[in-house]
């Protein structure tokens, strides 16, 4: 991940580690505090990647969810109405 510094730089790059192969990152506030914080499909486990932020440009260590087999991509949105976001992973048949 590169920060934007406001200057139209970026900062050195920090790495989040998902475990694996991973092909695309989603963006959204997934605990409803404002802030985003990003999710990352990783196929090599069958698994979902989370990562809160921290609001201080950081973002937590991986929570792993488990999904089917070889998960693709990922979108969140808000379909039941109660302010928070319900991630849908693709899988690979």
């Amino acid at each position: 991940m590169l920060l934007n510094d406001g200057d139209g730089y970026f900062s050195v790059k920090t790495e989040y580690e998902t475990g694996g192969r991973s092909w695309t990152v989603y963006s959204a506030d997934f605990d409803g505090d404002g802030f985003l914080d990003f999710a990352v499909p990783e196929s090599d486990s069958d698994s979902l990647c989370v990562f809160m932020n921290n609001t201080d440009g950081t973002f937590t260590t991986a929570v792993k969810y488990a999904t089917g087999d070889s998960p693709q991509g990922l979108y969140a949105i808000d379909f039941d109405g109660d302010s928070t976001n319900i991630i849908f992973s693709t899988i690979d048949f």
